[in-house]
């Protein structure tokens, strides 16, 4: 006899099958590695969202969004209230950052390094948390935000505790709110790439 889940459950099943299974394949992950671990982390978290829509039949709306100019009105003002908080939190957690590192984004390696990121990170981070969840959960917008961003942290940590993925919670809401306001997860993706980058920059 057949396991009846309710649909308010899937997601949420879906969701903790993929965080053990990211813990299974990587126990030593880290999204700023561009490991093999992080390219197969990638895949599971791109994969498993499209075979979910291709068995039912549905389209991702969070693909489209709003309009290009709905998301170029709203990244810079949520980028760069939400970095600059972020900044300020690692500073008061006595964080420090490395003025030499600076440097090196002027590289062209450093071009390469961070659209690799973009794409087999950030990206796919997105696509799962503020797609397809973020779209499939139940409850108001408010609900949606915060509950992916609650995810989006405890599958951080469940990889391996350290502080940098303890205040994923934070980006997270950032990312959230961005993914309402645009409708789509391209620039939740940039922005999740710009945090990469200040955690990069810094000892935390």
């Amino acid at each position: 006899m057949p396991i009846h889940v309710s649909e308010k459950l899937k997601p949420y099943l879906i969701w903790l099958a993929v965080t053990v299974a990211i813990k299974a394949i990587s126990p030593s992950f880290s999204g700023l590695t561009g490991s093999l671990s992080s390219l197969f982390t990638g895949v599971i978290l791109l994969y498993t969202p499209c075979i979910y829509y291709w068995y039912r039949k549905e389209k991702m709306v969070f693909l489209k969004g709003k309009g290009i100019l709905s998301s170029l009105c709203w990244f810079p003002a949520v980028a760069g209230a939400s970095i600059a908080l972020y900044v300020a939190y690692v500073k008061l957690g006595g964080g420090q950052f490395y003025p030499e590192k600076f440097h090196l984004l002027t590289t062209r390696g450093s071009v390469k390094f961070w659209l690799t990121s973009l794409i087999v990170v950030a990206l796919p981070e997105e696509f799962f948390f503020r797609g397809f969840l973020f779209d499939r959960i139940e409850g108001s917008t408010q609900t949606k935000i915060i509950v992916t961003a609650i995810l989006f942290s405890i599958t951080h940590i469940a990889i391996g505790f350290s502080l940098i993925r303890l205040l994923t919670f934070l980006p997270g809401i950032s990312l959230g709110f961005l993914r309402h306001k645009t409708g789509e997860v391209y620039t939740p993706a940039l922005l999740h790439n710009c945090f990469n980058l200040v955690h990069w920059l810094s000892n935390i």
